[in-house]
């Protein structure tokens, strides 16, 4: 008799906000008029990721900087309506619905953010507000994470950790990184971490963070905010010198390129490195809102049961995140459009027969050129 395989649990962490998304088909001029074409929806980096992951058939739970307020619960809406139709775990439901005093979805204290994107072709900017009361989401975090451990009578098997704004040095000068912090000590050991850091967390700068970073599985930036989050005394670091830094701290690590496609490094292979060619043209692009997280929830999606994974496995999952991120940026917002399986493998198949380039295993040695031109194409 086969024993029925157990679906692995996902705990994402991170923002939750409403998105306005403005597409504007000209060059934006500051002082002039404008006609944009303007969406509504819900983003933020742990939304994006719990609502690629529950329609790709995983079960997570999502624990979001959002308030109880009306914007919060219709977020709390869309992921309850989202769990049933892709028809997700009960205990997946039970932890989005809950409404009690002490493990409610909705944190009591804080205030949903809202947040404007204003995108012409493949470039955006992003204008968000600041996280009102944020200083009180870590008592929010705990009780979540417990009531997270009670349903499913164990740790989980992988943890997100996304952009926390309540971490940063302007909303949490005293204790500033402190929900990141509790997450990586307190999971450590029993699941495996993931984390793709925003900008709160990114401004505190590598000393901060360098003794945490070895407890994290994989290490997720792209590569402005890795030359930000490595530089020392306000010079930034040239490519290869971030990827050596990453090779002193013998951690996994993903360094996203935008349009260029992705490199990743994994701990026990120094001597090589993994390059994902991009698999869309420019021309493609609707809107690159969300395609970090895309690709970050690809990737998990092929590491969350596999704790020791190999550079093989490695190279997979980074190739299935370039796949999710190649579909977000043919949608609008972070989540407009999350595809099924089925559609995911549909758009698998059409990339194999148009003949995208690979993801490929290169030795370090031959790098240092390919290296030297990102550097200057990222200036």
């Amino acid at each position: 008799m086969s024993l029925k395989k157990k679906t692995p649990l996902i705990l994402a962490i991170g923002g939750g906000n409403s998105e306005n998304i403005l597409s504007v088909e000209n060059d934006i001029s500051f002082g002039n008029k404008h006609f944009a074409e303007v969406t509504e929806l819900y983003g933020g980096s742990a939304v994006n990721y719990a609502m690629r992951l529950l329609c790709a058939g995983l079960d997570v739970f999502p624990i979001l900087t959002i308030g109880n307020d009306e914007v919060g619960k219709k977020i709390q809406l869309t992921f309850t309506c989202l769990v049933e139709n892709n028809s997700a775990s009960e205990r997946v439901l039970a932890f989005i619905k809950s409404d009690n005093a002490t493990s409610s979805f909705l944190d009591p204290d804080i205030k949903t953010s809202n947040t404007t994107i204003l995108v012409h072709g493949s470039v955006r900017t992003i204008f968000t507000q600041k996280l009102r009361n944020g200083t009180y989401f870590i008592k929010q975090l705990k009780n979540r994470v417990a009531y997270a451990e009670e349903i499913a009578q164990a740790s989980p098997d992988l943890v997100m950790i996304g952009h926390i704004q309540s971490d940063g040095k302007d909303i949490n000068a005293k204790n500033c990184g402190e929900s990141t912090k509790y997450l990586i000590n307190h999971f450590f050991g029993n699941s495996q971490l993931f984390s793709n850091f925003g900008s709160s967390q990114i401004n505190l700068g590598y000393e901060f963070w360098k003794s945490d970073l070895p407890k994290i599985d994989v290490f997720q930036l792209n590569l402005e905010e890795a030359k930000r989050f490595f530089s020392s005394n306000g010079e930034k670091k040239s490519l290869k010198e971030i990827v050596d830094v990453i090779h002193q701290l013998k951690i996994n690590a993903i360094i996203t390129l935008d349009r260029f496609g992705a490199l990743g490094i994994h701990k026990k292979r120094q001597n090589s490195f993994i390059l994902a060619w991009p698999i869309i043209d420019v021309h493609e692009v609707i809107d690159p809102t969300g395609a970090g997280d895309a690709f970050a929830a690809g990737v998990v999606s092929h590491l969350c049961n596999k704790p020791n994974f190999t550079l093989d496995e490695f190279q997979t999952s980074i190739r299935t995140g370039r796949l999710w991120a190649a579909i977000a940026c043919k949608t609008i917002g972070g989540v407009g459009d999350c595809p099924s399986v089925q559609e995911l493998q549909n758009f698998d198949q059409w990339l194999e027969e148009k003949g995208a380039r690979e993801v490929e295993i290169r030795e370090s040695e031959h790098a240092i050129e390919i290296m030297s031109l990102l550097d200057i194409a990222f200036q």
